[in-house]
């Protein structure tokens, strides 16, 4: 059972790790970010060698840390790409996207692909983060679109969940509620956890 003292913990990190977050990113150069975003993607072929079949990603939002540098690099070797899109149950399910895919703005206001864009399955599921712990435990926006949708998906297949963030958004801890799904590994552009 969720108690009132775990929520309002949640609230209050997410509160201060995103004007944290918001901060950082906001001393950064366009370059800076940029390389931050290369690093990224050594770790996470040095993470997942083998090129995954399909690879959901996302369209950066707010502050998060930007993965549309290696989701070209993944699509230009092959790998199809996935964005996600909320849907009317609250979960999510992975649009098609290539370089050329448009984008619609969700009522959410990140971007995703349109309804005509095909649906898939990803085998590796990246996923933004305000906030992380060393046991791989992660802080969302609170709206649990993406723990239901991991939970889903780990009923089906043998899914990969990767985090993606800067290494400031690591806290000592993150309270966990039953319903939070554990990462299988983070990658920020410094280390992988």
């Amino acid at each position: 059972m969720v108690t009132t003292k775990i929520i309002e913990k949640k609230d209050f990190l997410r509160q201060q790790m995103l004007l944290k977050r918001r901060a950082y990113v906001k001393g950064l150069s366009a370059e800076d970010k940029f390389n931050c975003s290369l690093n990224i993607y050594g770790y996470l072929l040095s993470f997942l060698p083998n090129p995954p079949k399909i690879i959901a990603c996302y369209i950066p939002f707010w502050d998060e840390l930007d993965s549309q540098p290696f989701m070209k690099r993944y699509f230009d070797s092959g790998c199809k790409i996935a964005l996600p899109v909320i849907t009317e149950n609250h979960t999510l399910i992975f649009r098609q996207w290539t370089p050329e895919s448009p984008l619609i703005k969700s009522s959410f206001g990140n971007l995703e692909p349109d309804a005509t864009a095909s649906e898939l399955e990803p085998d590796i599921f990246l996923i933004p983060l305000v906030a992380f712990d060393a046991r791989r435990h992660r802080l969302g926006y609170g709206k649990g679109y993406y723990d239901r949708t991991l939970k889903l998906l780990r009923t089906t297949k043998n899914v990969t969940a990767i985090g993606l963030a800067y290494d400031m958004q690591r806290v000592d801890s993150i309270p966990v509620e039953p319903t939070d799904q554990r990462l299988d590994g983070i990658i920020t552009e410094k280390l992988i956890y």
